[in-house]
């Protein structure tokens, strides 16, 4: 959850003090405030007096586990989009160009791409915290969004994972079973649909959508084969 939390909290502390006409939304912004919270959460952590009982070597299991998924999430998604790492089709280019919108705006809202002198009229709040996000990766824009890609692939692997996992009412190991098939179904479920169409039409002729990134992938693996 640590990074799911802390990016977030950056991200409105600046989105907010950024809609006030403050020139945060910035490397530097970024920096400061990460080091504002840094040193709130120490002196938070320090005046507690008792911290929770658990058991190390459980939890040390679960965390590893996470990590685990969270870094096999990333590098497929890092894999797959370094086949096809273009930033077209569907809603890519405006995603894309909302995210280059922030990382040039210092104060808020962004001034829209499209419509000169108007403000992004868009719920964009999601496009925010990916230009904060590449701010922390230090590369250019186009490289970052693929990265953020990955990254919310890794986090919804290892998220999904804890979240099943607390939810499953027995011993470590069902645990931690729990926690994989539900990790699996939410991360790669909803992807199989390329599977299925396979099988019932014996075939992806006319598919589109996920086809399209599936057959690119596959061609460009088996080239390199």
């Amino acid at each position: 959850m640590g990074r799911i939390l802390v990016t977030l909290a950056i991200s409105l502390v600046i989105w907010n003090l950024g809609q006030l006409g403050i020139r945060i939304n910035t490397d530097g912004g970024v920096f400061v405030v990460s080091a504002i919270l840094a040193i709130i959460s120490i002196l938070v952590f320090k005046r507690r007096k008792k911290m929770p009982k658990t058991d190390f070597r459980e939890t040390l299991r679960f965390i590893v586990m996470e990590e685990y998924l969270f870094l096999v999430g990333f590098w497929l998604m890092a894999w797959v989009r370094g086949f096809a790492p273009e930033i077209r089709t569907l809603e890519k280019f405006m995603d894309y160009g909302f995210i280059r919108r922030y990382l040039m705006s210092p104060t808020l809202p962004a001034e829209d791409m499209w419509m000169a002198g108007q403000s992004i009229n868009y719920y964009s709040f999601g496009h925010f915290w990916a230009s904060v996000v590449i701010r922390f990766f230090r590369v250019e824009p186009a490289y970052g969004y693929n990265l953020v890609l990955a990254l919310i692939a890794g986090l919804t692997s290892s998220m999904s994972f804890m979240v099943a996992s607390n939810l499953t009412a027995a011993k470590e190991k069902a645990r931690i079973i729990g926690g994989l098939v539900g990790s699996l179904a939410v991360t790669i479920g909803g992807n199989t649909h390329t599977v299925w169409y396979l099988l019932s039409h014996l075939g992806l002729e006319g598919y589109w959508y996920a086809a399209q990134l599936f057959l690119c992938s596959f061609r460009s693996t088996w080239s390199l084969a």
